[in-house]
């Protein structure tokens, strides 16, 4: 099927709003989810595996980085870059502001550590020079580093521009199934409808023009 990036955000926001996410993750992990699939990636995936498979206590994770030279660590302990993305993004920014170029972060027993594609390209559009590897982690438990080089080939990032200019113009293809999983979460957020909701506005949907 396909649909577009403002719904597929908006969807992933109230999906994980739903799960308790913290705020700003919701709304950062939801504008990445909808980056991977516009770029051919499977955003939808990961979120729903996420929200399947993270217990709450693991949804609002603390990062304590141990830090030396430029070099930070951290051990995510299972959780999932869905909910610790925004945090390690921004501590790599960090290091870069006080270390520049050469400035690293490792991250062990991470899991959806490809979820880290988005927030690596969507720093990479605003001219900051990311990149991590390996290059397409597993999905399972895996140890990943993040750099201030570019590691990465430029075509790489440049396939993944092309795919998403293609899909804004023609729309995201998504699986099916992955959508509608992560569609359920969202409507987790709505409550049941009763004339004073309706009068209030409750239970908006999920179109565009809603």
């Amino acid at each position: 099927m396909k649909t577009s990036f403002d719904e597929i955000r908006r969807m992933s926001f109230r999906a994980l709003d739903a799960g308790h996410a913290p705020q700003g993750v919701d709304e950062d992990s939801a504008v990445i989810t909808a980056w991977l699939e516009a770029s051919g990636l499977p955003g939808l995936r990961l979120l729903g595996d996420a929200l399947d498979t993270t217990e709450p206590n693991k949804r609002r994770v603390t990062l304590d980085p141990q830090l030396e030279d430029g070099h930070a660590h951290v051990d995510a302990a299972g959780a999932s870059a869905v909910f610790l993305g925004p945090g390690l993004i921004d501590l790599m920014r960090c290091l870069a502001d006080t270390h520049g170029t050469g400035a690293t972060l490792s991250v062990d027993r991470l899991r959806h550590a490809g979820f880290l594609i988005g927030f690596i390209g969507q720093a990479r559009e605003l001219g900051e020079v990311f990149s991590m590897s390996p290059g397409a982690p597993s999905e399972a438990p895996t140890s990943v580093i993040l750099a201030c080089d570019d590691a990465h080939e430029t075509p790489v990032w440049e396939r993944f521009r092309a795919k998403r200019e293609q899909a804004y113009e023609e729309g995201i293809e998504v699986n099916q199934n992955e959508f509608d999983k992560v569609y359920t979460y969202s409507r987790r957020i709505l409550v049941p409808e009763t004339e004073q909701s309706r009068l209030s506005g409750a239970g908006a949907g999920l179109t565009d023009n809603d």
